[in-house]
């Protein structure tokens, strides 16, 4: 492969999305009694991937951390890892950290959808924290034989502090490109 100076910059970047998702690993995931999927900060490295990297990077780095995962590396909220975990409830909502960064790296490379603030936390909330939880959900409910209207109604749980995160990821993203830091 030819390390061009893009490609470097591309792979620096990359790391880093993947050292901080490890580290927001070592806060511990809140669990919730109602559903046995705990609310953690990692999903804030997997929006910042797909807003930060774009589709291929910010997709290839999430792969790459669930690939660790796969192998049993203890880097997910609470010291887990290992194949058992992307076979469990939680590996439902994981599955879609391989997908929304693509979908929502697409959809920022349109320059008018991040142009703006809102429309560049419109995209990634609908793409980083409703795709995820909706599909998330959706999985959890067929995997657990919970009726739809139940874990539609547990999914809601999720959205504020997905919100919280969203603001946060755009933020980040927003003065990471002003400041001139990325592109």
């Amino acid at each position: 492969m030819n390390l061009n100076h893009q490609n470097l910059r591309h792979l620096t970047q990359a790391s880093v999305i993947l050292a901080l998702t490890i580290i927001f690993g070592f806060f511990p995931g809140i669990p919730l009694a109602i559903i046995p999927v705990t609310i953690v900060l990692q999903n804030l490295g997997m929006m910042l991937a797909g807003e930060i990297l774009g589709p291929w990077w910010g997709t290839g780095t999430m792969i790459t951390f669930l690939g660790m995962v796969a192998l049993g590396l203890p880097i997910l909220s609470g010291g887990h890892g290992g194949l058992q975990v992307l076979l469990s409830p939680s590996g439902c909502y994981l599955i879609m950290w391989m997908i929304a960064p693509f979908i929502m790296g697409w959809l920022l490379r349109i320059n008018f959808l991040r142009q703006y603030w809102w429309s560049e936390l419109i995209i990634v909330w609908l793409t980083g924290a409703v795709l995820v939880d909706l599909v998330g959900g959706l999985l959890l409910s067929w995997w657990m034989h919970f009726s739809l209207s139940f874990t539609l109604g547990a999914m809601m749980i999720y959205l504020p502090g997905d919100t919280i995160k969203v603001c946060l990821s755009v933020i980040i993203a927003r003065r990471l490109r002003k400041s001139k830091v990325i592109d």
